[in-house]
Order: C-alpha cells, then structure tokens, then sequence
C-alpha cells in the first residue's frame, strides 16, 4: 500500500504554493491556515499573507493589526494571534527541531507538529487530521473513533515507509491528499484509489459506514443589539474591543451602545438583521441604524476620547480594517439600508 501511495502522490498530488519551497516557516503557516478550512480557500490567503510576511521575522516585527488585516476573511482569528506569538517566539530561540518543542508553540497540537516535522525536516513523525483519519478508518474498519488506536496505526505506517525507504514527507502528504481528493467523506472514488487493494470496508461494500460518526455538537443561539451611527458623508463609527470573547483585535459596529436624542437623530431609526456563525454558535444581531446630527461634532469628539479604539470611517473603507463576519455581514447589509439615502445626495 504505501508504495502505491507513495507512486500516486508523486505522480498527481495538487501543486499549491507551500510545496514548492517546503520549508520550515512555509509548511508552518500553511498547517496553521489549513485548520478548520479547505485547501481551495487558503491557497490566495497563503499566498497574500507570505508575499506581506516572508519570514518570520517580519511576522515578529508587524502589528498584530496588520496580521489580522491580512488574515481577514479566514476565520478562526485566534490562529493569526496565536502564529503572531508564535513568531516572537520562535525568532528568539529558532525553529523547534522536535515534536515537543513545536508543541510549546501557541497554536501548535500534536497533528500540526507532525506535519511540520515531516514535510519540512522528513523526519518519522506520525499525522492524524481528519483526512488520515479517514483513510485508515475505512482500510481498518475501525468501530470507534479511538484516536490512540489511529495514531498507533499512523506510526506503524511510519515505520513501514522506513522499511521501503519512502520518506515520511510523501507518505504523511500523501496520505491527507488521497483523504482530500479521493477518500472522501461522500461519494468516496474507490474505482481510481491507489490503495483500494488493502482496505477492508471497499473489500466489504460499506465504505461509507466508516468513520463511525461523531455525535452532533448541540448549536447555541445567540442574540446580539448594536447601533450603526452614520453621518451626512456616510461615515460609520466602528470599535476595537479587546475584551470581546469573538471579536479580540478586530473592528466592528460598537455593541450594546446607548445614545441620547441631543446627540444622535433617527430617522424611522430601521431594525436591520444579520446571521452569522462562530463555532457552534448561531449568531443573530439586531442593527439599529441611527444618523448622525449635523451638529453634534462635540459629542462625536467626547466619545472619540472615551473610548480611544473607536473611529469614523468611511463606509466602503470600513472592510480594510481587521474584522469578522460580523463586521463583514453587517456593512453589506447597512451598505444597502442607507443606498437610497446616497443616490439623493
């Protein structure tokens, strides 16, 4: 089996921009993007964030604010916070050389460090993502999920590919890219799999039985107010919260913010909504839209000075700054609310 995989990789894997110069820093910051998200949606963001932050020294030294701006739109923004600490990091002592100094570094599990290890240093170290969980799952016909017996199976692999002097880089790589393009979670390719002689469930016809699933995480629904303050030229007050449990380091519309009549006019004041998700919550917020006063610069400056992680930015300019879904979806909405108001002007 590992020979036909071995074959298969180096004949038809996906040519992507961290395997043409697989080192250390590269392969880090791709495993770090490719958490949680698909191959085809990290590749632009990789390629953006390295052409702004070749090295890692040039992490180190950039604002966190710029590493969130150009992780902006990926997601899961606690990644970029974590590889920005991790960059410090690793500019004062060096790329780790192990497994247990790669998994000191903030944001780096057992997985993460096995495929650095491996395709940047080929060195024997053992992956299971949810792909090579997958793919020995099916070819064992494992009836749970026990995560120590798919690690053991992983290292026996391992040891296997050493035998046939297979390096670890094309084994582990090639084992997540058969569970990407070809073992997949439906309508899995068993007519073109390299390794379809070895596995138990194709053998058994029920290939699509395995993994056993997992339970269904439970959602939570959430509901959230803010105000969006517009001016005459369409500006719009936005606010960088540190404390905020999702939105860390990121602008968005202020939340939960109280305004008095001699400050701020309505006009109908509209209730817009938007949805969005963050994890396995399900996100619902209420926007009530407020224009601001002609003459009402010297409150704008009172609360400018009270809270000095707020600004007034252009509407359509507002999307170049740091932010989530929230922000994102937000302003599409608000965009559309206040166009009547901008085709009068």
């Amino acid at each position: 089996m590992i020979k036909k995989l071995s074959r298969w990789f180096s004949a038809s894997a996906r040519i992507l921009p961290w395997r043409e110069d697989p080192s250390p820093y590269r392969v880090w910051i791709s495993e770090i993007m490719l958490q949680q998200t698909q191959v085809i949606t990290v590749v632009p963001y990789f390629e953006k964030f390295i052409t702004r932050f070749p090295t890692v020294e040039s992490l180190a030294s950039a604002d966190l604010s710029e590493v969130l701006a150009n992780w902006s739109g990926l997601g899961y923004y606690s990644r970029a916070r974590n590889i920005h600490r991790a960059a410090g990091l690793v500019v004062a002592g060096g790329f780790p050389r192990d497994r247990a100094g790669w998994e000191e570094l903030p944001g780096v599990g057992p997985y993460t460090a096995g495929a650095i290890l491996s395709i940047a240093y080929h060195m024997p170290e053992a992956i299971v993502d949810g792909n090579v969980e997958r793919v020995l799952s099916r070819m064992h016909r494992l009836k749970s999920r026990d995560k120590n017996k798919i690690w053991s199976l992983s290292r026996g692999l391992l040891g296997e590919a050493a035998r046939l002097k297979v390096d670890p880089s094309v084994l582990n790589q090639g084992l997540m890219e058969l569970g990407a393009r070809v073992c997949k979670p439906k309508n899995p390719l068993c007519d073109v799999c390299p390794a379809r002689s070895d596995c138990q469930a194709f053998a058994k016809g029920d290939v699509e039985k395995f993994p056993v699933k997992k339970p269904r995480v439970k959602s939570v629904d959430v509901q959230e107010r803010t105000t969006a303050f517009v001016t005459k030229d369409f500006k719009v007050l936005v606010t960088l919260d540190e404390s905020a449990r999702w939105r860390k380091g990121l602008w968005d519309l202020p939340l939960e913010v109280k305004s008095s009549q001699n400050v701020y006019a309505s006009k109908k004041d509209p209730k817009l909504q938007v949805k969005y998700v963050v994890t396995k919550h399900k996100v619902s917020r209420v926007i009530s839209l407020k224009y601001f006063t002609h003459n009402a610069k010297n409150s704008s400056n009172q609360m400018m000075k009270a809270n000095s992680d707020s600004r007034w930015i252009r509407l359509d300019e507002a999307i170049t700054l740091p932010h989530g879904a929230s922000l994102r979806k937000s302003l599409k909405v608000l965009s559309d609310a206040i166009q009547p108001q901008r085709c009068r002007s």
